[in-house]
Formats: C-alpha cells, sequence, structure tokens
C-alpha cells in the first residue's frame, strides 16, 4: 500500500475519533456493520448541496464494523421512489477493507482518494449525481457491501456490473437512508 494512502486513512482515523461519535447511525438486524454520515441522519433530509442542482457534491459517509474476512468494499446509492423502478446515484467498488469513510465533496473521478473506483451512475456520469425527483419526497438508499474478494475492475461499473460484483460475495451490509424532495 503506498505512503501516501495509509497517511490519508490514518488522518482520516485521527479526524473521526477526534469529532466524536455520529449523531445517527445504522445497524441492520444480524450485522456488526454500520453506516453514517455527518452530512445527515438516517431517516432525514439530504441537504440540498448534495442535490443534482444544489452542488452536487457527495455526501460523507462513514462506517464501523467491517467483518475481518472481507477482502473489500462497495458503496451503492439508489432512489428507492424512482418512478422507473431503480436509480442508481452512485456506485464506489474496490475499497480496501482498512478504508473508513469517503469524504464529502468526492471527485467525479474514477479513482476515490480512499483508493476506490467510482462507477457510471443512472444519469450516465462519473460518481456521485446527486437527489432530482420529478415530484414528492423520496428515499435515498446507501448500502455498504462488505466483499469477500477484491473484484478484478478495470473499467468504472455501471449498475449491471456492480451486481455481478457483489452477488454471492456479500459478507455483511450496512444502510442508511436520506430523503430529499422536489422543489
Amino acid at each position: 500500500m503506498p505512503v501516501k494512502t495509509v497517511l490519508f486513512v490514518l488522518v482520516g482515523v485521527a479526524l473521526l475519533l477526534a469529532c466524536g461519535s455520529p449523531a445517527e447511525e445504522t445497524k441492520p438486524p444480524g450485522s456488526a456493520m454500520r453506516l453514517f454520515s455527518k452530512s445527515f441522519e438516517d431517516g432525514k433530509p439530504i441537504p440540498a448541496v448534495h442535490s443534482l442542482d444544489g452542488g452536487d457534491q457527495a455526501p460523507e459517509l462513514h462506517w464501523t464494523g467491517v467483518p475481518a474476512g472481507a477482502k473489500s468494499l462497495a458503496v451503492l446509492c439508489d432512489d428507492l421512489d424512482a418512478p422507473g423502478g431503480s436509480f442508481t446515484h452512485w456506485i464506489a467498488v474496490d475499497m480496501l477493507p482498512v478504508v473508513i469513510f469517503i469524504l464529502e465533496g468526492a471527485p467525479k473521478t474514477k479513482f476515490l482518494v480512499n483508493g476506490g473506483i467510482q462507477g457510471i451512475n443512472s444519469y450516465g456520469t462519473l460518481g456521485w449525481g446527486g437527489p432530482k425527483p420529478p415530484s414528492g419526497t423520496h428515499r435515498y438508499r446507501f448500502t455498504l457491501f462488505a466483499l469477500d474478494h477484491k473484484p478484478p475492475v478495470e473499467e468504472p461499473p455501471t449498475r449491471e456490473g456492480f451486481d455481478a460484483i457483489v452477488e454471492g460475495h456479500t459478507l455483511a451490509t450496512a444502510t442508511l437512508t436520506g430523503l430529499f424532495s422536489a422543489p
């Protein structure tokens, strides 16, 4: 692991510990993993700065309790209330199991600062694509996957590629849900 990556992870751990515990964490039944955000609380509104029209900044995500056997981590954010069924807002795969966060405003590049690879969202763009519901209030589910393998990822995955990466390889999951309303 490059020294720069190790230093970045250590600084992130120090910052997380210095900031205290998060206001809200989720713990799915049967899972020791927890996913939380300092950008919004579980079941609460996602700030406009994270929406497609309000700045389109990726929210900050943190997690704890990754199982010892995990070889990599993956994140998916999808709109549970999309009119056409599923709408994917974010894909990140191939993160090292020692990584414990994605910082707010992660750049829309193939590689995350923490070493993960971002995928193609349903807007057809790389990285985070913020909420922009056509009407009403929508639920945006963020799911962290602990995987038993390190997937061979060369190109940014689509949703279908993501599903193939996690299918049959998931050791544990944790979820966080945010709300966003149409103007």
